[in-house]
């Protein structure tokens, strides 16, 4: 008696310990999701500073990427505020503003892009999505013709194997990344010849600023001769990992590192945005959309 008695016991045990793990786990997901959604509605703004002798005067530039249509609240309205508070002497703008998906639309991102042009210049840089607009017009209704317009119509200069002169010191270039490069891995690798056959020679003279949506090759950008690439694209790993890791990118690389911020190889720089919005995997965890603030200024020595 004793003996049944203590395999029924047993037997309730393991339904309880089970049970509690259960709602354990239900409460995490549900207290993971509830913070992700909480991040997806914030903002941050982060100030960098970078030095350089060919820099003949400071400048401050406004960096945002991957802004993907976004609708949630009032992130546009809490962006422009931000933005003219800051006083930028350039807006950066890094591409997947757009979202090319079934039912695509341009519609926020060129309402965002009128007021930005209020504030400053505005430099649009190509992303995936811009470019799978451009090479599928027929599926997306000619909607990146009427991107192309709405910006041109607004003085938002779109960049896109081209490069344009700032003042006398800057140079800007925008690079256009074939899809090869954006497949899930493996992927093609870029050398920096596939830079100088879309943009050319970089400029010696000026300090060389690049539009590369992909920060995956930044040892080609930086052969090439950038001397400061504006990415995004990796969304910062959409979960934010210590020691600045990654999760996952949008081509199912893991545990990239780092996942956003400002970092150097040499004398050469990356400003790596995580991006404002989100698409297909609609999450982000300790990975908060973040407003970049840039100062360029004349010296030597890696700024923060």
């Amino acid at each position: 008696m004793d003996t049944e008695s203590t395999g029924k016991g047993f037997g309730l045990d393991k339904k309880k310990l089970f049970f509690s793990f259960g709602s354990a786990a239900v409460g995490i997901a549900a207290a993971a999701l509830f913070e992700s959604e909480r991040e997806r509605r914030s903002l941050i703004v982060r100030r960098y500073e970078l030095r350089s002798p060919k820099i003949e005067r400071p400048r401050r530039i406004v960096y945002l990427s991957d802004f993907h249509e976004r609708r949630l609240g009032d992130i546009a309205a809490r962006l422009l505020k931000e933005t003219e508070r800051l006083r930028p002497d350039y807006i950066f703008l890094g591409g997947d503003m757009v979202t090319a998906k079934h039912g695509a639309s341009i519609q926020a991102t060129l309402a965002l892009t009128e007021r930005l042009a209020e504030i400053a210049p505005v430099y649009y840089g190509e992303g995936n999505h811009e470019a799978r607009l451009d090479r599928d017009r027929g599926r997306y209704l000619q909607l990146f013709d009427d991107l192309q317009a709405g910006l041109s119509w607004q003085g938002v200069h779109y960049l896109s194997d081209e490069t344009v002169l700032l003042g006398n010191d800057l140079a800007l270039s925008g690079l256009h990344i074939t899809e090869n490069f954006y497949r899930r891995a493996p992927h093609d690798e870029m050398h920096a010849d596939y830079v100088q056959e879309h943009l050319g020679a970089a400029n010696a003279t000026r300090f060389q600023l690049l539009f590369a949506h992909s920060p995956a090759f930044f040892d080609a950008y930086a052969r090439w001769g950038a001397d400061l690439t504006f990415a995004g694209h990796w969304h910062g790993g959409t979960v934010r990992l210590p020691g600045n890791i990654g999760l996952m990118t949008p081509q199912f690389e893991f545990f990239r590192r780092p996942a956003s911020g400002l970092f150097y190889r040499g004398e050469h720089a990356m400003l790596l945005s995580p991006g404002i919005g989100t698409h297909s995997i609609n999450l982000r965890f300790m990975n908060l959309p973040e407003l970049m603030v840039l100062e360029l200024r004349k010296g030597r020595g890696h700024g923060r």
